[in-house]
């Protein structure tokens, strides 16, 4: 089994947005029964919560010490800017994970401001941005964000809203029906740690259901290389493979 060669980690689980396509506005309870997994919450999830700096560099560093050879993205369901640490985070990562030739994150970049563009301009690579507006105030906004940065590439998403297990605008059995048979391969070279330290097999396994382990007890490689991530990569990657798992079986993409 190769190694993962892409690492994502949510440094703290606050968003400042609540999009009704995103899955932190409808993720339900991991105990909620099958036919109640469409209930939304009554709170976020990982609201206010962040990851413990001595946390983030143990991944960093034994990920180095793995031979880690990819990208890094510094967000996943939150809003990296709201976390102050993210200019020491990202140097964190480009000064100790030599074998990393990319560090994103997507942003919303409501946030921003001069003082900290400076900061951040050349320490990542990218920033993919969601702007929900409309055209006109879009337009400005790009100006200005493209006038904040100069080393950093900025890329702007146009507010693609992509189906998950809990999408509360449309049906999704005709989707979910089409996808059933079909391998998942996508998130079989990504590594995915929740704000918390929970180790999550795909975005949409918000609250980690296939119980991978954390990353506080257990490490990397103890995760990655398991018989339960060996097993659950090669089922998923086979035609029909999602519908051994309940969480798949349902799942849209």
């Amino acid at each position: 089994m190769k190694l993962f060669e892409h690492l994502e980690i949510e440094t703290q689980g606050s968003c400042n947005r609540s999009c009704p396509t995103c899955i932190r506005q409808s993720f339900p309870a991991r105990n909620h029964p099958l036919h109640k997994l469409r209930m939304p919450v009554t709170s976020k999830i990982g609201e206010g919560v962040k990851m413990p700096w001595k946390l983030f560099k143990k991944i960093i560093d034994q990920a180095n010490d793995l031979g880690f050879k990819g990208s890094v993205c510094l967000q996943h369901y939150n809003e990296p800017l709201l976390d102050e640490r993210l200019p020491e985070l990202a140097s964190y990562v480009r000064e100790n994970l030599k074998g990393c030739h990319y560090l994103g994150a997507c942003t919303n970049m409501d946030l921003i401001n001069e003082s900290l563009a400076e900061k951040l301009d050349g320490l990542f690579h990218q920033f993919d941005v969601a702007l929900y507006m409309d055209e006109e105030k879009q337009v400005k906004r790009e100006e200005y964000i493209n006038s904040l940065f100069n080393k950093t590439k900025i890329h702007y998403t146009k507010g693609v809203h992509y189906y998950s297990h809990y999408y509360p605008s449309q049906d999704l059995a005709e989707v979910i029906k089409n996808a059933n048979n079909k391998p998942c391969t996508y998130y079989n070279r990504q590594f995915i740690i929740a704000f918390d330290g929970t180790v999550l097999q795909c975005c949409d396994d918000y609250t980690g259901h296939f119980d991978l382990g954390n990353v506080k007890e257990k490490s990397l490689a103890e995760v990655w290389f398991s018989k339960k991530k060996r097993d659950l990569d090669s089922t998923l990657s086979e035609e029909g493979g999602r519908l051994n798992y309940e969480f798949c079986s349902i799942c849209p993409k």
